[in-house]
């Protein structure tokens, strides 16, 4: 149905013209396209597609939750305190002059065996009374328990004397005892 006084056919009419009767779908029947944020449109029949964000945050949260729990809040490590020595200089070493004790073999018997104490003792002793002497070298000032002894045995001497002077050396209470050829 037209209008004879209007120029403009019925279904422009009605496109323009909202309120007229008819079956005219979308902006021709006033509606306006929804529009998704961001400026573009939204198609009809398609599903509307969004990610779920909420299991997410539920799980950043639980194990930030674990991460506390499980921490320690101590004092960091570098940062214990400690009491640290008065700066002083570092003492110097001082060269320990080795206790030689030299071995002698008897004359009148090939068995028994005599030492001689370099700087010490240089007469030879019976090796029983070598623990003793040693004991007195110890008393002398310089003369600690860290002072090397040497040990010189000729190919003459039996093995069983020098191992009795190593004892007689442990017994005077020496810790750096050596062997050493006699020269």
């Amino acid at each position: 149905m037209q209008r004879q006084d209007s120029p403009i056919p019925e279904t422009t009419a009605k496109a323009v013209n909202p309120g007229s009767p008819g079956k005219l779908q979308g902006a021709a029947r006033g509606r306006r396209a929804r529009r998704i944020p961001g400026g573009r449109r939204r198609r009809r029949g398609l599903p509307h597609i969004a990610l779920n964000l909420t299991p997410m945050i539920d799980m950043v949260f639980l194990l930030l939750f674990f991460f506390l729990a499980v921490s320690r809040f101590g004092p960091q490590e570098g940062m214990l305190p400690t009491q640290l020595p008065i700066r002083t200089a570092a003492a110097a070493d001082i060269p320990q002059t080795p206790i030689r004790v030299r071995f002698v073999a008897d004359s009148a018997d090939p068995d028994q065996c005599l030492v001689s104490v370099d700087r010490f003792n240089e007469e030879p002793l019976a090796i029983l009374t070598l623990a003793e002497n040693l004991g007195k070298i110890k008393q002398i000032p310089g003369f600690v328990a860290r002072t090397p002894v040497h040990l010189m045995a000729g190919e003459d001497i039996l093995w069983d004397h020098v191992v009795n002077a190593y004892n007689a050396a442990l017994a005077a209470g020496y810790e750096k005892i050596y062997f050493a050829d006699s020269p």
